[in-house]
């Protein structure tokens, strides 16, 4: 009986770890849509008829697959990527389709702010912004502290700027400039 089972079951398991090696990986999760609006409340739940008023509150709540996806307007602020999408499931943030979406960083900040700072994150994307208007900060800044004399591997990989328009950026004093900064640092 023991012989029966076995052959029986045998490739069904078989097929059921080729399925797990070939598609562990992407596996494909529901994604939700979160949007913003320049007229939004934080407090809401960021669906599209209740949008959120920041990108920040967006970043704080996706997550792998998830976009967010921001509406007409200008925005000013600081936004830190909180999580990591996954080599299947990207996390987009992007304007609503046929909308001009301004960013800038906020009047208050210092020179080394970025509008969006994704430290230690992977499979980001940033899609169809307008950065303009900075005399001081950067528009995106990607570091990895995992990355020391290219001994250690970077723990942020697959992000993605794409599509994204750069307008009077300024001057920043620091040499690693204003625009896209890239960049790695022990601790």
């Amino acid at each position: 009986m023991k012989l029966i089972t076995k052959l029986f079951f045998a490739p069904y398991l078989a097929f059921l770890s080729l399925l797990l090696v070939v598609f562990g990986n992407s596996i494909i999760v529901s994604a939700s849509d979160y949007y913003v609006a320049v007229d939004g409340n934080d407090y809401n739940p960021g669906t599209a008829e209740k949008p959120f008023r920041t990108i920040q509150k967006a970043a704080d709540v996706v997550k792998a697959g998830d976009n967010s996806i921001v509406r007409r307007g200008s925005y000013s602020e600081s936004v830190t990527i909180k999580t990591s999408g996954t080599r299947g499931n990207v996390i987009t943030f992007k304007p609503e389709p046929n909308s001009k979406v301004f960013l800038k960083t906020p009047a208050t900040a210092q020179s080394k702010t970025a509008v969006f700072t994704i430290r230690d994150k992977s499979f980001i994307r940033i899609e169809g912004f307008h950065f303009k208007d900075f005399e001081y900060g950067r528009a995106v800044l990607i570091e990895s502290t995992e990355h020391l004399h290219d001994i250690l591997p970077y723990k942020a990989e697959g992000n993605v700027i794409f599509n994204n328009t750069f307008e009077n950026i300024g001057i920043a004093d620091d040499p690693a400039g204003n625009g896209v900064v890239l960049g790695s640092y022990a601790g």
